[in-house]
C-alpha cells in the first residue's frame, strides 16, 4: 500500500513540476529527492522531541520516493538487456496508464451506498427496459439500453447528472434482473463503452436535427417521473461522500507535501521557473547565509542566459529579421523564384471535363420522398482523339489497369450499414418477410432485362440468406409474396394517393421510381438502363425489410444519391448476410437490432 502511494505521490510530483526526468536520465530527480529527505532529517534531529507525526511520515514517505527511484532504474536496466531503447517517460507513461485503466474496477467498491438505495433506483429502471426490449432478455441488450437510458436521461434533466459512476453502482443490480451470476467484472467493462456509445448516437441524434416525433418514439416506455426521484436520491448520497473524499485527499496531499518546515530566518521557497527542462530553487535548510539560496540550487537545462549587454540589441535584431523576411518573400512573388514550380503545375493539370453532381438526399421523412435526378450524362464518342503527331507506334506503349483490392469490412461497419438501411423514415421496427420460402412475381410491362436481373439477385440472395429462401420459379403475370408491377409514369401518377404505403419519385420532374401499396409495388416501365436495374432492386428490397438508405458508402445500392449504384456490393451483401442470420429476428426495434448487430 505504501508503495502504490509512492507511485502516486512520484507521478504527481512529476506532473506538477516539482521534479524533473528526463527520457535516459533520472538522476536529477533522485538528487532532489535525497537532497529533500536530509534536510527533513536534519529538521527532524533538531526538535526536541524527535519531529512531529506528519514530520516523521514526510521522512517515510520522502524514503519511499527515492526507493522508487532505485526500482525506476533497475527497470530501465532490464528494458534495455532486452535490446529495446529504454526510457524513464515510458515507464512513467505505463504506470500512469495502468492506474487509470484501474480506476473504473476500483472506483465500484469505493462508495458504500445502501443496497435499499440502488435497489430503489434499479426497479423502475429494470420496468422500462423490460417493456423497450420486449422478449429479450440478453443481459448485455439490457445493460446498452441502461446506458441509453442514462444518456436521454442526461438529455432531459440538467441535473442530477446519470454518469459513469452511477451506472458502475447500479449496472449489476440491473444486469442481476435478467441474468444471475454475471461477473461484476464483465459488467464494468461493458459500462464505458456502451455509455459512451450512448453519448456519440445521443450527439448525433443532435447534429442530424431529429424531428420530435422520432425523439419521442425513442423515449416510448421510459417511466421519467418513477427513475428522477430515487435516482436524485443517490446523486445526492454519492456527492455527498465524494465531497468526504476530498477532504481525506487534501489531508493525505498534506502528508506527501516535500517542503520542510522553515523557521523565521529562511526565506520561501522559490516557486518553478519555465523555460527548457523544468527548473526549480529547493530549499533544503534554514541555516543558509542571508542572501543565498538555502540548500544550493538545483536545476535543469534552463537554455543559455542572455548576457544584458546583448539584451538591449533584441528589438533591433528581430526588425533586421523582419525586413530580410519581407526581401524574400518579393523575390519569390516576383517571378523567379516561382519559376521552377511551372512544370510541375503544368504536368499536374488533369485533362478531360470534371463534371460537379450535386447530391440530395433519396428519402424524406413523410411517405412521398423525392429524390433530385442526376443530371450527368455519358455521351459515348463526343470527345474525338487527336491524330498522334509523333512517330511513335501505339503498340509501343501499354497501360496497365491494377486489379482493384478486395475491400474489407469490419462487423462493426457491416452492422452500421445494417441499420442505416433497414430502418427509414417510416419503422421503427423490422419488419421482414417470416416464411421460409417465397416466391416473387412480375406483371405489366417487364423486359428480359428485368428477368436477367432478377435471376441473378436471387442467386446471390439465397447464397448470403440462412433463414429465408427465394424460390428460383419466377411468377409471371401472377401475385406472388413480393408482386412488381411494371406500369408507366403516367400509370403510376394516377394511383389514388389514400392507398399509398410508401413512394420515391423524381424531384424536377415529379415522375416516380416506384410506389408501394398493400398488395404490390408499381414500378416505373419508363425508366431505362441503371437506373431501371437500381429501383427495381430497391423496390424488391423493400419488401424484403430494407427501407432505409445510407449516406457512407458511394457504390452501395442503398447510397442516397439516384445517380449511383444499380447493383448490390460486398457490404450490402453482408448486411443481407446479417439481417437473414439467425439472431436478428422481425419485430426488433432499432436499439435491440444495434445491440444484436454491435455487441
Amino acid at each position: 500500500m505504501v508503495r502504490k502511494q509512492s507511485i502516486h505521490a512520484f507521478l504527481d510530483l512529476y506532473q506538477k513540476g516539482v521534479i524533473s526526468v528526463e527520457e535516459q536520465d533520472i538522476r536529477k530527480a533522485r538528487q532532489l529527492l535525497s537532497d529533500r529527505c536530509d534536510a527533513i532529517k536534519r529538521e527532524q534531529d533538531r526538535s526536541p522531541s524527535g519531529g512531529e507525526g506528519t514530520v516523521r511520515l514526510q521522512v517515510r514517505v520522502c524514503s519511499d520516493l527515492v526507493m522508487f527511484c532505485d526500482d525506476l532504474e533497475k527497470m530501465y536496466r532490464l528494458i534495455q538487456k532486452q535490446g529495446i531503447v529504454a526510457s524513464y517517460l515510458m515507464i512513467l507513461g505505463t504506470f500512469a496508464t495502468v492506474l487509470e485503466e484501474n480506476k473504473n474496477a476500483r472506483l465500484a467498491g469505493r462508495y458504500d451506498l445502501e443496497p435499499a438505495l440502488i435497489a430503489s433506483l434499479a426497479a423502475p429502471l429494470v420496468d422500462s427496459i423490460r417493456l423497450r426490449l420486449g422478449t429479450d432478455r440478453n443481459w448485455r441488450s439490457a445493460l446498452r439500453e441502461l446506458a441509453i437510458i442514462a444518456a436521454r436521461f442526461n438529455k432531459r434533466y440538467p441535473e442530477p447528472k446519470f454518469d459513469q459512476d452511477m451506472l458502475l453502482q447500479v449496472g449489476p443490480v440491473v444486469v442481476s434482473h435478467f441474468e444471475k451470476d454475471v461477473p461484476e467484472k464483465e459488467i464494468f467493462a461493458l459500462i464505458p463503452d456502451y455509455a459512451d456509445e450512448s453519448e456519440l448516437d445521443e450527439f448525433e441524434s443532435f447534429l442530424n436535427k431529429t424531428p420530435a416525433i422520432l425523439r419521442e418514439e425513442e423515449n416510448a416506455g421510459i417511466d421519467w417521473d418513477a427513475i428522477y426521484p430515487p435516482l436524485k436520491s443517490v446523486a445526492d448520497a454519492m456527492a455527498a461522500q465524494r465531497e468526504q473524499w476530498a477532504e481525506e485527499r487534501n489531508q493525505l496531499c498534506d502528508h506527501y507535501s516535500l517542503i520542510v518546515p522553515q523557521t523565521a530566518s529562511a526565506p520561501a521557497v522559490p516557486l518553478p521557473r519555465p523555460g527548457g527542462v523544468r527548473t526549480f530553487d529547493i530549499a533544503v535548510s534554514g541555516d543558509a547565509a542571508p542572501g543565498e539560496p538555502a540548500g544550493g540550487n538545483v536545476s535543469g537545462n534552463a537554455g543559455p542566459q542572455i548576457p544584458p549587454a546583448i539584451k538591449g540589441y533584441l528589438p533591433i535584431l528581430a526588425g533586421i529579421g523582419i525586413i530580410l523576411l519581407f526581401i524574400a518573400a518579393g523575390v519569390y512573388l516576383s517571378g523567379d523564384a516561382a519559376g521552377m514550380f511551372n512544370s510541375t503545375a503544368k504536368n499536374a493539370t488533369a485533362t478531360g471535363n470534371i463534371t460537379k453532381v450535386t447530391t440530395k438526399p433519396t428519402v424524406k421523412p413523410n411517405t412521398t420522398t423525392t429524390v433530385k435526378p442526376g443530371t450527368t450524362t455519358v455521351k459515348p464518342g463526343t470527345t474525338t482523339a487527336k491524330p498522334a503527331t509523333t512517330t511513335a507506334k501505339p503498340a509501343s506503349t501499354k497501360t496497365i489497369t491494377p486489379t482493384p483490392t478486395p475491400v474489407a469490412y469490419s462487423a462493426s461497419q457491416i452492422g452500421a450499414h445494417l441499420l442505416d438501411i433497414a430502418f427509414g423514415p417510416d419503422n421503427t421496427k423490422l419488419q421482414k418477410p417470416t416464411k421460409a420460402l417465397i416466391a416473387i412475381s412480375f406483371l405489366g410491362a417487364y423486359a428480359d432485362r428485368d428477368k436477367n436481373l432478377l435471376t441473378q439477385f436471387i442467386k446471390d440472395f439465397n447464397n448470403y440468406s440462412n433463414t429465408l429462401d427465394i424460390s428460383t420459379n419466377v411468377n409471371y403475370n401472377s401475385p406472388g409474396d413480393i408482386t412488381l408491377d411494371f406500369r408507366s409514369g403516367e400509370a403510376l401518377s394516377q394511383i389514388n394517393p389514400d392507398l399509398v404505403v410508401f413512394s420515391i419519385k423524381d424531384l424536377d420532374s415529379g415522375q416516380y421510381y416506384f410506389i408501394k401499396t398493400n398488395d404490390k409495388i408499381y414500378v416505373n416501365a419508363d425508366l431505362n438502363g441503371y437506373l431501371r436495374d437500381r429501383w427495381v432492386l430497391r423496390a424488391i428490397l423493400y419488401d424484403l425489410g430494407f427501407m432505409g438508405e445510407s449516406a457512407k458508402y458511394s457504390d452501395s445500392l442503398f447510397y442516397t444519391d439516384t445517380t449511383k449504384g444499380n447493383k448490390l456490393t460486398t457490404i450490402d451483401l453482408k448486411a443481407i448476410q446479417l439481417m437473414y442470420g439467425k439472431s436478428v429476428t422481425n419485430g426488433l426495434t432499432k436499439s435491440q437490432t444495434k445491440a444484436i448487430v454491435n455487441p
